[in-house]
């Protein structure tokens, strides 16, 4: 490191900085501001997540009923879907595991050796 001109340790310094920041946006991803699926989530991030998300929309909430806008529309009511009783019955019954009978199938033959028989 000693032997670099000025310029060298330059570009050699600026190559250190973008790869450090690299690697914190990478430490900084979770499954809010990255492809990742929010399963990969830690157990212990999914509660912190959940009491931001409701605080960021009651946030929301109280700034947009400040801007004169009426509150309902800031937080939008979460429906849950009942089931009907003709629904349950339109549903296929489950299928049994293995293949479908009347598929070809793939086996090995087994060969039953006698005391008499040479191996």
């Amino acid at each position: 490191m000693a032997n670099l001109t000025p310029e060298q340790a330059r570009v050699l310094l600026s190559k250190a900085i973008d790869d450090l920041k690299r690697a914190r946006e990478r430490l900084a991803q979770n499954p809010s501001n990255s492809s990742r699926p929010p399963s990969t989530r830690a157990p212990w991030e999914q509660v912190e997540a959940q009491e931001r998300e409701s605080e960021e929309a009651l946030a929301t909430a109280e700034q947009t009923a400040e801007d004169g806008k009426p509150q309902a529309d800031a937080v939008p009511e979460q429906k849950v879907p009942t089931p009907s009783p003709e629904g349950q019955a339109a549903k296929k019954p489950a299928a049994h595991a293995g293949r479908r009978q009347g598929a070809p199938g793939h086996s090995r033959t087994l060969r039953y050796f006698d005391e008499s028989d040479d191996r």
